[in-house]
């Protein structure tokens, strides 16, 4: 099957529902951003879908995203449906349909997102389905501990950057704090992860390297890394290798300059 004709079938299989327009002015009203910003943001664009049993908020704009993941071409390839994940590690969670999914079959889902506009959708999401196995966590994973500030574009509000210009106006700035994976595994007390998914846009090297510790002593027995940037794709194998963890490489359907990068820990 084509990617077309890929998108086309999972397209149909999305039942769109109509807005819940009293979640959908609370959002408004509570949301981080100003007014101004907040309005044109969410004008329109605000939907929610029906995937399996779950219904989720999601910005028009990730359609394709949905897509391309229920049609297990992504990181549904990678998942062991049989068996039981006892905690899963979601960096860039987004609005939380990852995360959602593998509370089917995951005693712990931790879903972190630093975007303050995807974390406010992502608890929405999960207390509308009434999944108290996933833990939110509103950080910025990376290789050090303390605060820096996001950088988000109006016109792409769902993603973010550490490297505008303070005096670029095309983007707006929030200050958030910055943890490495193993400051959070040990404040939740984490001997264990099952999984690791990591979706940061292009910062994957900061994330392995921030979770130094778990991946010396074993802790994390799996990953699936997006790779957004292909230059950084050596590093991210010359880590793996060093870390003892073999690999898998699988090109994204949807995108040319996308890798989707299955790890696990040696024996």
């Amino acid at each position: 099957m084509n990617t077309s004709s890929i998108y086309i079938s999972y397209l149909n299989k999305l039942k769109f529902i109509k807005r819940d327009i009293k979640n959908y002015k609370l959002l408004i009203l509570d949301i981080l951003y100003n007014n101004t910003f907040t309005k044109n943001l969410f004008k329109n664009d605000l939907i929610k879908i029906k995937v399996d049993n779950f219904e989720l908020f999601y910005h028009r704009k990730y359609i394709s995203n949905i897509i391309a993941m229920i049609s297990k071409e992504e990181y549904f390839n990678f998942i062991e449906k049989h068996r039981v994940y006892h905690n899963v590690v979601d960096i860039g969670a987004y609005a939380g349909l990852f995360s959602i999914l593998m509370s089917n079959f995951s005693k712990n889902v931790f879903a972190i997102e630093a975007n303050p506009l995807n974390y406010k959708i992502l608890t929405m999401n999960i207390s509308k389905n009434k999944l108290h196995n996933i833990i939110p966590i509103n950080t910025y994973i990376s290789d050090y501990n303390g605060f820096s500030y996001i950088y988000i574009k109006p016109q792409e509000p769902w993603s973010i950057t550490l490297n505008a210009s303070l005096t670029d106006t095309h983007f707006i700035r929030r200050k958030v704090e910055v943890k490495t994976l193993d400051k959070l595994a040990e404040e939740f007390n984490l001997t264990k992860i099952d999984l690791v998914k990591i979706d940061v846009d292009g910062e994957e090297v900061s994330v392995i390297n921030g979770s130094k510790k778990l991946l010396i002593n074993g802790v994390i027995n799996e990953m699936i890394i997006e790779v957004h940037k292909l230059k950084f794709l050596q590093i991210l194998i010359n880590l793996l290798a060093k870390y003892r963890y073999q690999y898998s490489l699988k090109r994204s359907p949807f995108s040319k300059d996308l890798l989707y990068m299955h790890a696990i820990k040696k024996e």
